[in-house]
């Protein structure tokens, strides 16, 4: 900006005292307003060669992408001023001891990295909040952070109450640097991004300070020689791993806290080969807490105090401390201590193989019932069963079909059912499928007899993919129908399991063992259910119907190969009654095609597998594995059935449920038919 002053007559002395006034006013106010509030921006493809600074309230850097800042003399950026606000999209680059990427002291101030930082020298932090309250730093996705100089840290802060994020990349080789280092209480940091220390005496994350939380939910990778993953020197913190710490040579630490009264939360790796996975050194009053994903492979210290060691629901452990931890909770688990080795037992398979098996029993005979929807003298489309002689039929129907006529029909089906956590067994989930071949035929007017054999596939999965059990079922069975009052059916089967459970031991390479089990069972499981005539609902035929069904199961006893702590179980016996209350109505009825919309409430009690006996590690365990016994959902069923000739006719079907023992429930099947 300039001022252009002009006259006509220079001996007119008044006229020119007045221009100059009024330019040195206007020019002293656009300085005093520049110095209020300055940006400075690099733009994409501009390179600057020296630092910029900053010193105001609300001033701001930015350097775009594209834009480069290199110094070799000082800081790349400098902020000295409240509320500041710097974002670094292009290149930043310094050389020389001492100079930042990011200089900053101010309070408020907000730094947003998306692009490259880089130092070269000693003590060069990459970003480097010196002094300052309630900063808050992101590394975004995609940003990186480098520096090689001997205790220069990749992101350092010192002030209270600082957040710190990393989503991108920050990398250290030089010794004594960690990637992120916080000093000043009330802090949190978080790394959700990958942390690189290469160098000695080097680490991922380094806080020390009081009542800080810290969280990795990435990768860091300490691989210097006395390296550290996350080091923690204060009291009263929260340290939560979800992530991976890769720690793996001698001399180098997973975690390392030193104070008291700190908490750290494990559901993630943590792998340091023979050294200190964790070590709560000369820390006292400390909690450690294991959850689902926990994998630790190295030493696990408590010192001194009174140390409580927390195992979730979901797990099995078989982990050995340099100390027992005074209280140990399991969450109503079975729980063995011999020396310095706790054993905790995940009994989510224990609780839930049997309820495994009855999915795929259901839905077997949801097949065999689905035929009871409408009565026998509407339906034209039968789960494969063959209808008796008709006087009437519905309007456009021409196959009449005498009596006694055969049926063979065959049907597959799939489903998906989810399992809730329920007392100490945690959430787990099981996929089936299977198919079915049955044969009818109508005895006479008033009974229809058939019989059905059939085969399926299930596996069941714990929270966490602590354990899985992959079950073969073989059934068969008789049923028959009784006018438009009656059904029942009686089957039966045997069931081979293959059991994987997942044993988290610190002492072994990569620090798990694998469980495994095979063993047989068998079930028998009759059913009735009860029509009342057909009633229209609005202008709809519907039918109501309750049934009811007796499962009993029983499951033969094992031994586990393959883990220290492995489990003798012996064989039990499980008892379940279901019953279900129903309206079906028949929606559509064309030609040759008929569907149909059922809804209603389901109810189950069972016994019996509340009991389990079992010897682990020489020592016999009586138990309640959790799991529901009792529930109650709700249910709703598309059936479809098409006619692709006189004999012929094809079938489709989907149900969902809903309920206290499960959080969601869907299946599916498709079949057909042909009379003869």
């Amino acid at each position: 900006m300039y001022f252009k002053i002009q006259f006509s007559q220079i001996s007119d002395q008044k006229r020119v005292k007045n221009a100059l006034t009024l330019g040195v006013s206007i020019l002293s106010l656009f300085v005093a307003s520049s110095a209020l509030a300055q940006s400075i921006t690099v733009r994409n493809g501009e390179t600057l060669n020296a630092g910029v600074e900053t010193n105001n309230p609300g001033e701001t850097i930015t350097v775009e992408t594209g834009g480069t800042i290199n110094a070799s003399t000082e800081s790349a950026t400098t902020s000295n001023s409240a509320d500041g606000k710097v974002v670094i999209d292009g290149t930043v680059t310094t050389t020389g001891a001492g100079n930042r990427g990011l200089f900053s002291t101010g309070d408020r101030t907000t730094v947003e990295i998306g692009g490259t930082v880089s130092t070269t020298g000693a003590n060069s932090h990459g970003i480097d909040i010196a002094s300052g309250d309630s900063v808050i730093v992101t590394n975004n996705a995609g940003g990186v952070i480098t520096t090689t100089g001997a205790g220069a840290m990749g992101i350092s802060t010192s002030g209270t109450k600082n957040q710190v994020i990393n989503r991108g990349q920050v990398n250290v080789s030089g010794a004594a640097s960690y990637a992120m280092q916080i000093d000043g209480d009330n802090s949190s940091v978080e790394n959700a991004g990958t942390l690189n220390a290469t160098a000695s005496a080097s680490g991922g994350l380094h806080v020390f300070a009081d009542s800080v939380k810290a969280s990795n939910s990435g990768t860091i990778n300490a691989t210097g020689t006395t390296a550290v993953g996350i080091r923690y020197e204060g009291a009263n913190g929260t340290i939560t791993n979800t992530g991976t710490i890769n720690a793996q040579s001698t001399g180098r630490r997973g975690v390392s806290i030193d104070g008291s009264n700190n908490t750290f939360i494990n559901r993630g790796s943590i792998l340091a080969g023979s050294d200190d996975a964790i070590e709560f050194e000369g820390a006292t009053n400390d909690t450690l807490t294991l959850g689902v994903g926990t994998l630790i492979r190295g030493n696990i210290k408590f010192n001194g105090g009174t140390d409580t060691l927390n195992v979730e629901n979901g797990i099995s452990i078989h982990y050995t401390f340099d100390k027992k931890p005074e209280t140990i909770n399991s969450n109503g688990v079975p729980v063995i201590v011999q020396g310095t080795t706790v054993d905790v037992l995940d009994t989510t398979g224990l609780a839930n193989v049997d309820n495994s098996i009855d999915s795929l029993i259901g839905d077997t005979f949801d097949i065999l019932a689905a035929r009871s929807s409408l009565p026998n003298s509407q339906q034209v489309t039968a789960h494969g069963y063959a209808p008796a002689e008709q006087s009437e039929w519905p309007e456009g129907a021409d196959w009449q079909q005498p009596a006694h006529q055969s049926t063979v029909w065959s049907e597959g089906f799939a489903g998906l059912q989810f399992n809730n956590a329920s007392g100490s067994s945690a959430s787990s989930h099981t996929g089936f499928g299977g198919a079915i071949v049955g044969i009818d035929t109508q005895a006479n007017t008033e009974w229809l007899l058939g019989g059905f054999v059939g085969a399926g596939v299930n596996r069941l999965t714990t929270s966490g993919s602590g354990q899985t059990i992959d079950s073969i079922t073989q059934l068969l069975g008789l049923y028959g129908q009784y006018e438009d009052v009656l059904d029942f059916s009686l089957g039966g089967g045997i069931t081979q399991h293959s059991s994987s459970r997942a044993v988290l031991n610190n002492v072994v390479d990569g620090g798990l063992e694998t469980a495994k089990a095979n063993y047989n069972g068998y079930f028998v499981s009759p059913e009735v259910t009860l029509h009342a005539p057909t009633f229209k609902l609005s202008g709809l035929n519907a039918r109501a119907s309750v049934r009811g069904q007796y499962t009993f199961q029983h499951i033969d006893g094992y031994t586990e190969t393959d883990s220290e702590a492995a489990l003798t179980v012996g064989a039990r016996n499980t008892h379940a009654l279901d019953g279900r209350a129903q309206i079906a109505v028949d929606v559509m009825e064309k030609e040759n095609t008929n569907a149909v919309l059922t809804a209603g409430v389901d109810a189950r009690f069972g016994w019996g597998a509340n009991a389990v006996t079992a010897t682990m590690l020489g020592e016999n365990l009586s138990f309640d594995p959790g799991g529901a016994t009792s529930s109650v959902s709700a249910f709703g069923a598309l059936r479809i059935d098409h006619q692709m000739s006189e004999n012929t006719t094809v079938y489709f079907g989907s149900q969902m449920s809903t309920g206290t023992a499960h959080a969601f429930n869907i299946n599916a099947n498709l079949g057909f038919k042909s009379e003869f």
